[in-house]
């Protein structure tokens, strides 16, 4: 394949983009052209933050009243214990994925709750990574509720790495004890380096500005020299935080080149159900994260499920609801933030092969935009391209 006429980002340089045998390449069979006329081309979305096994469990039995996270967690429980099964996961997980990837999503990272002792949702999972083709697929272990509130979680946590989960999940927030907590990190990092994976955890999804995990996370890294990657979702107690404390613990995150993923859309819907008004918003720091050099992505997190009752796999509407919650309004702010799903994403996610240059994968996204604020404001109809192959446009 070859596009003609692209417009770059963020350079804005005029290039053809010739692929050949899944790869950007020096030449091209030149069996299939497309002259693009100058509009934007981008390499594709990443999905670092999203619960498959949940997506499109959501009716009328699961409604959340409240609006929390923890009577989303309780909905979650009674649908594992009541219907889950493989065959109607592997409906729900396809039909997810298929809509991330129409909207040009080829990489996704997903959580999958490992805390059932029978690890149903994990086995059909690593079953279904191993055979989908249109994205690359990381997973998650992640342990729902905690490593410590039930006796068996964390030797859920550590099976499931044995069964080849690519990343340990925590949730120290989520823990009976602040004690308990630090523990789960310490035992995260543990796990990680007795097997060899990385860390990816959901971290201090709370409004209580008390919840400082994130300053242990980044510590213990330092302190190990953990040469593994390091992601932390949400941060939403960060909102939270006086200022003093946030710029110092901002410097912290940077300092140990941890990745950040905010989840607008989900933390928007979810934070602040406590208050009355003035109410949390819950959105993490994102612009001071970026000013201090931090690599910040935006994730999707959930679809039509008991903690988001909407959802529709797009990354640029999460991204979209991430620059009016922040606000990341200027110009420049504008113009670069398509990096949060696009560069910064598949940094995180470790792709090694990204972009325009000679030997990246083929995964590209053709716009009829002639900026990248078009892309974001207008989200029209777009071509995907995955390793050289058109899978979804004309």
């Amino acid at each position: 394949m070859i596009l003609k006429n692209c417009l770059s980002y963020p350079n804005n340089d005029i290039i053809d983009i010739k692929i050949k045998d899944g790869f950007v390449s020096d030449d091209s069979d030149d069996d299939i052209i497309i002259d693009v006329g100058k509009n934007m081309v981008i390499p594709s979305f990443s999905e670092l933050h999203i619960h498959l096994d949940s997506a499109f469990i959501l009716d009328e039995d699961l409604e959340n009243k409240s609006g929390t996270l923890e009577e989303g967690i309780s909905l979650w429980d009674k649908y594992k214990k009541e219907k889950l099964n493989p065959s109607e996961l592997r409906g729900r997980v396809m039909k997810a994925i298929h809509l991330l990837e129409n909207n040009g999503v080829t990489r996704i990272r997903t959580n999958v709750d490992v805390s059932d002792p029978t690890l149903t949702a994990l086995k059909e999972m690593m079953r279904i990574k191993n055979e989908v083709k249109n994205v690359d697929l990381q997973i998650t272990a992640f342990p729902q509720h905690g490593l410590f509130t039930c006796t068996d979680n964390s030797e859920l946590l550590e099976k499931s790495l044995e069964l080849g989960a690519d990343n340990v999940g925590i949730a120290p927030h989520l823990e009976d004890t602040y004690e308990e907590g630090i523990k789960s990190i310490k035992t995260a990092y543990d796990l990680a380096e007795k097997y060899k994976k990385n860390i990816d955890g959901h971290i201090d999804e709370t409004d209580d500005p008390e919840s400082r995990f994130i300053e242990l996370l980044a510590k213990e890294r330092i302190k190990r020299n953990f040469k593994g990657s390091v992601s932390a979702g949400h941060l939403t107690a960060m909102h939270s935080y006086n200022n003093q404390y946030a710029n110092r613990v901002i410097g912290l995150i940077a300092r140990a080149g941890i990745d950040v993923i905010s989840n607008p859309l989900i933390n928007m819907h979810l934070q602040g159900r406590y208050d009355s008004y003035p109410r949390i918003r819950g959105v993490t720091r994102i612009r001071e994260m970026l000013d201090h050099g931090v690599n910040v992505s935006i994730g999707q997190d959930c679809i039509m499920d008991p903690w988001y009752p909407l959802g529709s796999g797009d990354p640029l509407d999460a991204l979209f609801m991430a620059l009016h919650a922040e606000p990341l309004m200027t110009p420049d702010l504008l113009e670069h933030s398509l990096n949060m799903i696009t560069y910064n994403a598949a940094m995180a996610f470790g792709a090694k092969n990204y972009g325009y240059s000679y030997g990246s994968q083929g995964d590209f996204i053709v716009t009829d935009a002639k900026n990248p604020v078009e892309i974001i404001q207008y989200r029209h109809s777009r071509k995907v391209i995955r390793k050289g192959f058109l899978i979804k446009g004309d």
